[in-house]
């Protein structure tokens, strides 16, 4: 059949939500010219387009020409593809009659496509070229082509089509295949070749028969020898190449030993590499019969490591305390271990043997399976005691128990005994004060680093396959089994990377569900060994559970357990290799040296700080230089007008509070933080626009703005912290971006909020951020919670998040099993709730602050009624309680709720509640 013409397919891609008949979310991406961005071929056209509802990218695929067999082919190439999992292939997925184009080429108006994942990279030959002046990179790419080919060659399928146009390199470097029109599949077995391929790239004699897993090997062979000498000799490609091909042309082949090329690089007599035997041997029979897999993982492994490493360090200055982050280059490695076959990866008798860890089995090592890695960077060491602040959200210290105070030593020693959550708030006090997101590592990460990363010699333990020289284990260590665990005693691994086998197990990111029995109890992931481990638990691939709350009784296992930092992002300001932490408390040293200036403003000495400002100041330039505007600078001033510097990184807390002539601020664009409480108090501020740089807005930092009416949160921002937008009397609209979390008391009090939209990227939404607000509708697009007749829930509906009403009368959702803290607070039309009879917990302050509530009949299912439950409820005269067995917090329970004139409760707990409640001894009524 005929095909439309590529005009045609633009103008039915210019209104594509009109024209598919599935693929209705794509749109195209345009370029400045108003066209799509697309690429053309031979046989086909290709789209960028990208999903409005989750913002991923593809590419789509329009045929021009007919292939014979072409449906069928991809038909039998998906169902081959969708259980390979491989960082070299992207998903496919081929739709018949797809696209409706309005063509004059044929009767028919219904097209295929084939959809694919959009891959951002280069064409190998456009990155070889781009990048013939940088040797490392040469070598690399040679480098990751034999791991490719280590991966392609054994497949039961073939690409059909190797060439180095249909190879990308990713922005990180490594490879991926594209163009998959003439694969061949094992359900295609006995077939013809839908096309040969490409000449230079396909061995001189196949013909359409020659149709098998077999028929990538030759151009495997032929490219691995260009890249490899390329690698070594760069010019060669200007010598010899051309602008569709590399070293070698079809000519070539035909008489391989008496080519230019090889005549110029072997001379008479001189020595034959490697490369060269293997494009001998694929020459003589046309598939790599003769070519050991093993000869693949001898080539070109890069020799430029030591200095690439020493290169891609930085030291980060965390109040004083210092340590070190390693670049781990991204790549692609098999990860786990398996004992079921030698001639299978990663095998090890030792992955097989069962064990328990506290009190849960644990997970397997295995299936070995291959994974790709973006590049990060990761402490070289655990954290250490130096480095664990006494901050806010750690009030107790570091230690468990005060097994040991503070010392000159504590760089020395590896904070242990602290939970996941408490190391996640440390992360978040360590991120906020350097501008680097922490985090810690993904099993995948730190599994990749323990082996050395690209860099891997393949070691049972990280660094080496003698214990003895990289761990500390099989100790017997002192009362209640906590370690005092010193860093860095014995050699690091390939990376430079110390005690990633034994010192102290290590926290993942990973969580398991199946070995928790609630959301309170997520069990996470540890590798690493321990001090008292015995070694095969040291090994790189061996997996622990730990909960990471203080809810189950496994707890205690958390003395074993250390911290080790990831950052997938560090960007460097200076050639220093060195970030230092920011700080909006000026120290007693900075004060005394400090300099006020013709205004009255007091900056430090070095002129990073602006300490404070006279309070009747109105208008003021900040100096140039000054990177942080600290606590209080302008709290309570007259300042009206103020231009910050672009310099400036770090608005400190409370530094404008109660500022109530300002209207209007520019924050510049290197601004990352703002602090909390910040813009607090800030009555006349109107107008303030976000950066893209902020990061991190903490909390308060504009509550009691009651002129604010807007505000667009930029796309860093994942963490909406507690009072934000607290009393903003007349904000109207917020704009949530890709926030991840909502925090208590968010928008409390936001009168005129009727609306929000509470985007794909929410996952968690603490308490009820929205007491007291307007808001009456949610748009809930994230899978996490549901909103339903003015009840915004967890996914499941067990647990009442937020109760959004107008009604009088309100009745809650079978399912509900709890009701979170503040749900119906601040509530004021509601009259009765009917509970139902599945509700067993009713949470912290739940129906605080219902000014119209007359009475609350509680259910024989609930067993807990958390403090304040029915604070403040000035209108409430009847609680009638069901349930025989409940325990009632009696803290705070009818605070303020002067009008309760009947409490009503089962005969068989009348003494117990009269004892607990005996005050209200008189109203206390028995049935």
């Amino acid at each position: 059949m005929n095909y439309p013409l590529i005009s045609e397919y633009i103008e039915a891609i210019k209104s594509a939500e009109d024209n598919f008949k599935k693929l209705t979310s794509l749109q195209p991406i345009f370029c400045d010219d108003g066209l799509p961005v697309m690429t053309g071929g031979n046989f086909a056209v290709v789209f960028k387009m990208q999903d409005i509802e989750t913002g991923k990218f593809y590419a789509l695929k329009c045929f021009t020409k007919e292939q014979e067999g072409r449906g069928e082919a991809y038909h039998q190439i998906v169902e081959e593809l969708k259980n390979v999992d491989s960082p070299y292939l992207i998903s496919i997925q081929y739709l018949d009659k797809e696209l409706f184009v309005d063509t004059n080429q044929t009767s028919e108006t219904e097209f295929p496509v084939l959809l694919m994942d959009w891959v951002e990279g280069k064409t190998l030959d456009k990155y070889l070229r781009e990048n013939l002046d940088d040797k490392y990179s040469l070598e690399m790419l040679a480098y990751r082509f034999s791991q490719l080919a280590q991966w392609l060659i054994p497949q039961p399928f073939a690409h059909g089509d190797l060439k180095p146009d249909n190879i990308l390199v990713r922005e990180d470097g490594t490879l991926v295949l594209v163009d998959y029109d003439g694969m061949y599949v094992p359900a295609m077995k006995g077939q013809k070749a839908r096309e040969l391929g490409s000449p230079d790239f396909r061995h001189p004699l196949r013909t359409e028969n020659d149709f098998d897993e077999l028929i990538d090997d030759f151009p495997i062979a032929t490219i691995s020898f260009s890249l490899n000498h390329i690698s070594k000799t760069p010019f060669l490609l200007t010598k010899f190449g051309s602008s569709d091909r590399l070293l070698l042309s079809s000519h070539d082949y035909y008489d391989i030993d008496n080519s230019d090329l090889i005549l110029y690089l072997y001379p008479a007599d001189s020595f034959i590499d490697l490369n060269y035997r293997i494009l001998k041997f694929t020459l003589n029979d046309g598939f790599l019969k003769n070519v050991e897999l093993s000869w693949f993982r001898k080539l070109n492994k890069p020799l430029e490591n030591q200095v690439k490493l020493e290169s891609k360090k930085i030291t980060i200055d965390f109040d004083g305390a210092l340590f070190t982050m390693v670049y781990v280059e991204g790549g692609t490695f098999w990860m786990g271990a398996q004992g079921k076959s030698v001639r299978m990866p990663n095998y090890d008798i030792e992955s097989v043997f069962g064990d328990f860890l506290g009190y849960e089995e644990i997970p397997s090592e295995g299936p070995v399976k291959e994974v790709h890695v973006d590049g990060f960077w990761i402490s070289d060491s655990l954290v250490t005691m130096n480095v664990w602040p006494w901050f806010e959200d750690n009030p107790n210290g570091v230690y468990p128990y005060n097994i040991r105070e503070r010392s000159k030593d504590d760089n020395l020693y590896a904070v242990s005994g602290k939970s996941y959550d408490d190391c996640m708030s440390f992360m978040r006090t360590l991120s906020k004060a350097t501008n680097v997101k922490f985090d810690f590592p993904t099993e995948e990460e730190w599994e990749y680093a323990a082996r050395g990363g690209i860099h891997s010699n393949g070691y049972k333990y990280s660094g080496s396959n003698i214990i003895d020289e990289v761990a500390v284990y099989g100790k017997v260590i002192g009362e209640y089994g906590i370690p005092i665990c010193r860093v860095k005693t014995k050699k690091p691994n390939e990376l430079g990377i110390f005690d990633m086998s034994g010192g102290l197990y290590e926290w993942c990111k990973d969580f398991s569900s199946d070995h928790a029995d609630n959301n309170e109890e997520k069990s996470h992931f540890v590798r690493g060994g321990c001090i008292n481990s015995v070694s095969r638990k040291c090994r790189i691939t061996y997996r622990g559970i730990y909960y990471d709350t203080s809810y189950h009784e496994s707890e205690p296992f958390w003395w074993q357990v250390g911290l080790r930092l990831v950052a997938r992002n560090i960007n460097l300001i200076d050639d220093r290799n060195r970030i230092v932490s920011l700080s909006d408390v000026a120290t007693e040293e900075e004060i005394l040296n400090s300099y006020t200036d013709e205004y009255g403003v007091k900056y430090s000495r070095d002129g990073t700080k602006l300490i404070s400002a006279p309070k009747e100041i109105v208008t003021y330039i900040v100096k140039n230089d000054v990177k942080t505007i600290c606590h209080n600078a302008f709290g309570c001033s007259q300042i009206r007008d103020i231009v910050l510097p672009t310099s400036l990184l770090y608005i400190g807390s409370s530094a404008f509070y109660d500022c109530k002539q300002l209207k209007e601020i520019i924050i510049p664009n290197n601004v990352y933080r703002l602090g909390s409480g910040c813009f607090s108090g800030c009555s006349s501020l109107s107008k303030i626009e976000i950066p893209s740089s902020v990061i991190y807005i903490e909390s308060s930092s504009f509550s009691r703005c009651y002129s604010l009416y807007s505000l667009k949160f930029p796309p860093q921002i994942e963490l909406l912290e507690e009072n934000l937008f607290y009393a903003c009397d007349n904000l109207e609209s917020v704009s949530l971006s890709k926030v991840a979390t909502i925090c208590t008391d968010a928008f409390w009090n936001c009168k005129r909020l009727t609306k929000l939209t509470v985007p794909n990227s929410v996952r968690e939404i603490l308490d009820n951020p929205f007491r007291g607000s307007g808001i009456t509708e949610i748009i809930c697009e994230t899978p996490s919670f549901v909103y339903e007749d003015g009840f915004l829930m967890n996914a499941n509906k067990t647990e009442l998040v937020a109760c959004l009403t107008n009604k009088k009368y309100v009745s809650v959702p079978s399912s509900i099993k709890i009701i979170r803290s503040h749900a119906f607070s601040g509530c004021k039309t509601i009259v009765q709730v009917f509970l139902p009879d599945t509700l067993t917990e009713i949470q912290e302050y739940a129906f605080s602050q219902c000014f119209a509530l007359s009475e609350l009949v509680v259910p024989t299912s609930v067993k807990y009624i958390r403090r304040g439950f029915l604070s403040e409820c000035p209108s409430v005269t009847r609680l009638v309680i069901h349930s025989k067995d409940i325990w009632i917090d009696n803290n705070s329970a009818f605070y303020k709720t002067d009008s309760l004139t009947q409490i009503i409760v089962p005969k068989e707990i009348k003494d117990s509640f009269s004892k607990i409640f005996a005050s209200y001894n008189n109203i206390v009524e028995e049935y």
